[in-house]
């Protein structure tokens, strides 16, 4: 049973039954320009949601434990393609997570968490993840994304990630 469920988030598809619960994510990457306004940068549907967070709503499903904590943006610099059994990101900078907001996306069956960050360093980003911890290199990932277009930031920079997970039932 839990195998058809972590089958059932990860894909979509169950052989035994013809309903779905489907799991997407949904990243909009903005920067703020000179004017100080947020631009889109990029915007990126159905990045890949981890088998370890899979896992983890199973268990949470028959334990106990906050799922409230997949809330800390992570950046990097990986050009490796997203896989379900990603732990971390490929090479994340060297600055700390940010705490994103939480809240019910523009509907009920959507989580939304949003968080900003002003760059110490020169990098260019080409990977972002939601992540359970606040220090980088603990916790579990819960979804990465591989930006198709790279983000360059300096010193000084803002970038804001905007994350939403839609948690679609079927039947």
């Amino acid at each position: 049973m839990f195998e058809r469920l972590i089958n059932y988030l990860l894909t979509g598809q169950d052989l035994k039954r013809r309903g779905k619960l489907r799991l997407i994510g949904h990243l909009i990457i903005r920067k703020m320009s000179k004017d100080g306004i947020w631009k889109p940068v990029e915007e990126i549907y159905g990045e890949c949601i981890t088998r370890a967070f899979a896992d983890l709503v199973v268990d949470r499903l028959h334990t106990a434990g906050n799922l409230n904590l997949f809330k800390w943006h992570e950046w990097g610099t990986g050009t490796t393609a997203e896989g379900e059994n990603q732990p971390t990101l490929e090479t994340p900078t060297t600055e700390d997570r940010d705490e994103g907001t939480q809240a019910e996306g523009s509907a009920t069956n959507i989580y939304r968490s949003v968080a900003e960050h002003t760059w110490g360093n020169t990098y260019t980003l080409s990977e972002w993840g939601i992540f359970s911890a606040s220090i980088t290199a603990t916790g579990t990932m819960g979804d990465r994304a591989k930006l198709t277009n790279t983000v360059s930031v300096v010193s000084g920079d803002k970038t804001q990630s905007d994350y939403q997970l839609t948690v679609t039932p079927g039947g």
